[in-house]
């Protein structure tokens, strides 16, 4: 699942250079398309891009994928390079049944297969309607089973919560969480959701 109306591209690599480049193009006419003209970072730090700008550079390695993500407005992108195709979020649960309304709840995430090194599982959250959002501990685990904990609220508060994974540090994930997602999960079209000490 995409969020935020994020261009995204995964490609498998299939040759090793330590300057291939690489451009955003709306239509595969290069009419409308997107550049700097510097080297991209990947897994590291977003790039800012502008109409019509020169060729992005960046070190590519044979049999490596790069997930290449342009946010909507197309001023900011983000580049990351993981050893194998991104992992999938293959289910969500979470204990929140067992919650009297002021204790953690735990979110519980499994993965089509197992991350690499470059990936982090993360779980996104709100308990004001997204007025403002907190970004948990990346989750912990192995293999395919990973979970993270979300704080105690006061009985009532309603939680909102997905899932993501990235290649990117956790401070750039929280400033810009779509831009940097490589896969998500939603509970269907809406976020996941509980109501501190039950209800609905």
């Amino acid at each position: 699942t995409d969020f935020g109306s994020v261009w995204k591209v995964t490609i498998l690599s299939t040759n090793t250079s330590a300057t291939s480049q690489f451009k955003f193009d709306q239509s595969g006419d290069w009419v409308s398309n997107w550049g700097a003209g510097s080297s991209g970072t990947k897994n590291s730090t977003l790039g800012t891009l502008s109409a019509g700008g020169g060729n992005l550079s960046f070190s590519e390695v044979k049999n490596t994928h790069y997930s290449f993500n342009m946010d909507s407005s197309h001023s900011q992108y983000a580049l990351m390079e993981t050893d194998t195709n991104p992992v999938t979020i293959a289910a969500v649960s979470d204990n929140h049944i067992k919650d009297p309304g002021t204790d953690p709840v735990t979110v519980t995430i499994q993965l089509s297969g197992s991350k690499t090194t470059q990936e982090e599982v993360w779980v996104r959250y709100t308990a004001n309607g997204w007025a403002s959002s907190l970004l948990t501990a990346k989750a912990t685990g192995s293999s395919t089973n990973y979970s993270a904990v979300i704080a105690g609220q006061t009985a009532g508060t309603r939680v909102e919560y997905y899932v993501l994974t990235s290649a990117m540090p956790s401070n750039q994930i929280a400033g810009s969480p779509d831009l940097c997602t490589l896969k998500g999960k939603k509970n269907g079209a809406a976020n996941y959701y509980y109501r501190a000490g039950g209800g609905n």
